[in-house]
């Protein structure tokens, strides 16, 4: 993994993402879940591990939560076996964005129709 689209991705997780448009959040999450896909999943644990929070809770919405449910419902949709993939070869054993995968997970669904 590319230590340059970590920091980026990461930085961009941290700084812009909450001033992003919802069209631009769901353009970024889809962004990460090809690039994660192509790379056979290789992500860094403590980032899943810092991210978890966002995307695991129900109780409201938020935009760092969105991008990141974006990008495991798009790994997953992308996967000829679906949201197993993601779980199995992507996320860390015992991860609590598990749920997150399947949460309000509908196949083709945007980000906009699900609002």
């Amino acid at each position: 993994m590319p230590q340059a689209i970590v920091l980026a991705t990461s930085d961009m997780f941290q700084d812009f993402l909450p001033s992003l448009t919802p069209s631009a959040r769901e353009n970024l999450g889809r962004w990460l879940a090809f690039h994660l896909a192509n790379t056979e999943y290789q992500w860094p644990k403590a980032y899943w591990d810092h991210w978890t929070p966002y995307a695991a809770t129900a109780v409201g919405r938020n935009s760092r939560g969105e991008f990141i449910r974006v990008a495991l419902h798009s790994m997953a949709a992308s996967s000829s076996e679906g949201a197993v993939t993601v779980v199995e070869e992507c996320l860390p054993p015992g991860s609590m964005l598990v749920p997150s995968v399947f949460l309000n997970h509908q196949e083709g669904a945007t980000v906009a129709e699900e609002e």
